[in-house]
């Protein structure tokens, strides 16, 4: 009797949340939409394994309505591997309620898309938005009913828990963020931004631009649905406004920004739809009346219409085009997309034959490109592609905006002090090994219980240890638990690592290879954890011997076959148990694997193809030979020595950076760039020797902020040993250029002792911050002078007061990163992000 009690209380419990859901979020009132939704769900996990599937399974039998399978719908099958149905269902009942509480007047896939939507990215699943709530969210959404108060309270309390600091790609939990590491680079503001926004029920999505055409760089940002209509925002300390951040002025510069969301709407000018994503051309919503409206025409060598084209857009980006979206052509062989103002190049491809054209800058509202397929190679090109800006009015904050992000600054500072005093040796007479153990757990800030439970099983750790865990990925610190910090500690004792560079030791020891979640340990003899399986340890005399024995073993165990494999990203301990891998989750495998025998080993975007050192070389293998990648060719054939020469206008040699040449393999639409790098020779030259192949040679290079040269060519390697080719870039900067008077006045009135390059920028402003980085990296010491006196500022930071009162008169002068650099000309000044440092 009491079992039939507990089993009708029960459901009549699922009967009443049901029922407390919109109707038109349930299967009666919005039949269609249920029935479409269920339909997915219960598709979407066909693939997990029997036991998730079965939780899985549950949840949608629990909750039956549109919510809940819109929550297993949509979430790529990857994601929900690894992730706890039970955060699922938390999310799901923190949704609930918000939809009990509140009125929407969304239309439910609205909703559903840009306010239910767990995700961000790529980040796992957790149950955020009920620890988010007790963490202050909660307070905020109660205490402000306004849409732009509710949205400004949530950029501050964002700010107070992330600081910009670049990082990996492999991303960040809302809750990793918040409550772990309290750092992050731009897409982890992103995700930690619309996973709050969409928590206190403000609509918000990602947007991005993939790559910027004008600077070798990309950037991630939110956008917010306030007052109807879509709304960007950035840094948060500058978010008081919307449509108000450092890349306001750049907009024109651009050519696409595309947004993310799931369930398509008519209003969104949709670029691409996949079976998680709607990729959505975001550009009208900030080029406003500035917008030009594109249209593609595709033609085969018989001049009619080519259905199917893939269609890419490309722009310029660390040494080779680099593709922003592809999309496809209708039965009429057209595509049309709205795009900003830069310039930029449309390449199409279908059955073997491509084009390749370049869209120059313009103000016309209507433009259009015809692109003719062809087996010929792609053209030569040398051109000059302009990037204009536009006119933006900065607005200024209230100053009580101004001080409550003052008082942020200093809690921000107090706890990064906390955390820094970590790094004391709490005992007398320390040993440089204690004071690497005590760095390391500063370094892991609030993971830092994880990172002393490892620690006090395997004390003493080694200090080659710990040097290694500070000098890499510091995400590695932040994320790992006490079991990954053990198994990784293992293998790196297994390893002979006193000869590598610090490079070969991040690919050898590294847990992560590309962007996913890193691995669970394995369990081994005596209670010892593993970072890699005994199955994937392969006996050879030499690497190649096993890192093919390893190989041959990979392809028998796995396959990949589409449609059998999950979908995106999955660490190692969920891929070695699947039957069926997708083909990039295999080359991540295979990096995991080569590792595993000692091999240090990288990811490539390469189709089939990873990058490992043989022999102290690094060398592309092929992992669907197992053997050395031969550049594509049917067979090996040996290399090809070439050789490029760099005259200007006049005939005049230029000595430029090597980096600047970039070897590409153009595949089925894509050119892939490849890590072969280039040599300066004695005679001025640049050469090297590569795989015998086809390939096309790409250089870019910045003239200024506006302008950009690129040149491509074909190099037909196939068959000659030796090929010789000559570059002639049109308009290339020589240096940089004088310093503005200005600027002079703030350097006059510092001391700049020895300093031969100084900085002047914000600490808290991303750009400032990158190059910073970018400097600290070439192991350049250079003052860095800002307008205000943070407590926690870096070693080398000083306060300029003549730069402050700039800032006072102009809040604008406080987003500009500028670096001086003194030759023996004098001090030479560049705005913004620069590709190297002046040569006397």
């Amino acid at each position: 009797m009491k079992y039939r009690i507990l089993l009708i209380s029960l459901v009549l419990l699922v009967y009443n949340l049901t029922a407390s859901l919109p109707a038109s979020f349930t299967a009666k009132g919005n039949p269609e939409l249920y029935k479409e939704l269920k339909t997915k769900a219960e598709k979407n996990i066909d693939l997990l394994d029997k036991s998730t599937r079965k939780e899985y399974n549950k949840l949608l039998r629990a909750h039956d309505d549109i919510l809940m399978s819109y929550l297993i719908a949509y979430e790529e099958d990857a994601i929900l591997q690894i992730s706890q149905p039970t955060d699922v269902l938390s999310n799901y009942q923190q949704i609930r309620e918000l939809l009990e509480n509140r009125e929407f007047v969304y239309s439910p896939e609205f909703f559903l898309s840009y306010i239910a939507q767990q995700t961000v990215t790529d980040e796992r699943i957790q149950a955020y938005r009920k620890a988010m709530l007790a963490d202050g969210l909660g307070d905020i959404m109660r205490e402000n009913t306004d849409e732009m108060e509710l949205y400004r309270e949530v950029c501050k309390w964002c700010l107070e828990r992330l600081v910009f600091l670049p990082t990996s790609g492999r991303d960040q939990s809302p809750l990793d963020i918040s409550q772990k590491s309290f750092l992050g680079r731009c897409e982890e503001m992103q995700i930690l931004f619309v996973a709050a926004a969409r928590t206190v029920g403000l609509p918000a999505r990602p947007a991005s631009a993939p790559w910027w055409a004008h600077i070798d760089n990309n950037h991630a940002w939110a956008e917010v649905w306030l007052e109807d209509a879509w709304h960007y925002t950035g840094d948060m300390d500058a978010a008081y406004y919307p449509d108000q951040t450092w890349f306001s002025g750049l907009i024109d510069k651009t050519v696409l920004i595309l947004a993310r969301g799931s369930i398509a709407s008519e209003s969104d000018e949709i670029l691409n739809t996949g079976h998680y994503q709607t990729v959505i051309n975001s550009t009208p919503n900030y080029a406003k009346d500035r917008i030009r409206n594109l249209s593609i025409l595709v033609l085969d060598d018989q001049g009619d219409p080519v259905s199917d084209a893939v269609l890419g857009i490309l722009v310029y980006n660390w040494g080779a085009l680099r593709p922003l979206t592809f999309v496809t052509t209708n039965e009429n062989g057209v595509f049309y997309l709205s795009v900003g103002r830069g310039a930029f190049y449309v390449s199409a491809f279908k059955d073997g034959r491509h084009a390749l054209k370049s869209v120059p800058s313009g103000e016309e509202a209507d433009i259009s490109v015809i692109l003719s397929l062809s087996s010929e190679d792609l053209a030569e090109q040398n051109e000059i592609l302009d990037y204009p800006s536009n006119p933006f009015d900065w607005k200024t904050a209230p100053q009580s905006w101004d001080d409550d992000v003052a008082a942020i600054r200093k809690r921000i500072e107090a706890r990064d002090a906390f955390f820094a005093l970590r790094a004391i040796p709490p005992i007398i007479n320390a040993t440089a090994s204690d004071s690497l153990y005590w760095s390391a757990a500063s370094a892991s800030r609030a993971n830092y219980l994880e990172y002393m439970l490892f620690a006090s099983r395997c004390k003493p750790v080694d200090e080659s240890f710990l040097q290694y865990l500070l000098a890499g990925d510091p995400k590695d610190l932040w994320q790992m638990t006490a079991d990954q910090f053990e198994a990784l500690y293992g293998f790196f004792q297994s390893q002979k690592t006193d000869e590598l560079s610090q490079e070969e030791l991040q690919a050898l020891i590294s847990p992560g290879v590309y962007y996913e979640e890193l691995p669970q340990p394995w369990s081994g003899k005596r209670n010892t954890l593993l970072l890699y399986p005994k199955s994937f340890v392969h006996k050879g005399g030499s690497d190649l011997q096993r890192l093919r024995k390893a190989n041959k073993w990979m392809n028998r165990r796995y396959r990949t076959k589409a449609g059998e494999s999950l979908s995106g990203l999955i660490p190692l301990h969920i891929a070695a148990n699947r039957k069926y891998l997708s083909p990039i989750q295999k080359r991540i495998m295979a990096v995991s694997l080569a590792r595993a025998n000692s091999i240090p080993a990288g990811f490539t975007r390469l189709p089939n193809v990873i990058s490992v050192l043989i022999d102290g070389e690094w060398e592309y293998w092929d992992i669907s030979k197992a053997e050395i990648w031969n550049g594509g060719g049917e067979e090996q054939s040996g290399n090809c020595f070439i050789k490029v020469n760099i005259f200007d206008e006049n005939e005049l040699p230029l000595d430029i950076d090597a980096s600047q040449l970039m070897m590409t393999r153009w595949e089925d639409g894509m050119f892939y760039s490849l890590n072969y790098r280039f040599e300066k020779d004695a005679q001025g030259g640049y050469s090297l020797s590569i795989p015998k192949s086809k390939y096309y040679l790409q250089m870019g290079y910045r003239i200024s902020n506006d302008q950009t040269g690129f040149l491509m060519q074909t190099v037909d390697a196939s068959s000659d040993d030796e090929i010789y080719l000559t570059f002639n870039p049109r308009s290339y900067p020589r240096s940089w250029e004088d310093v503005h008077s200005a600027i002079a006045a703030i350097i006059e009135e510092q001391d700049l002792a020895d300093y031969k390059i100084i900085l002047i920028g914000s600490s808290n402003q991303e750009n400032s911050v990158r190059v910073a980085e970018k400097l600290k990296s070439l192991n350049q010491d250079f003052l860095w002078l800002g307008y205000n006196q943070p407590e926690a500022a870096p070693a080398n930071y000083r306060y300029a007061p003549m730069w402050h009162q700039l800032v006072k008169e102009d809040q604008r002068q406080g987003l500009r990163t500028l670096t001086l650099y003194k030759a023996s000309s004098g001090w030479q000044m560049y705005e913004g992000m620069w590709e190297n440092l002046p040569q006397d």
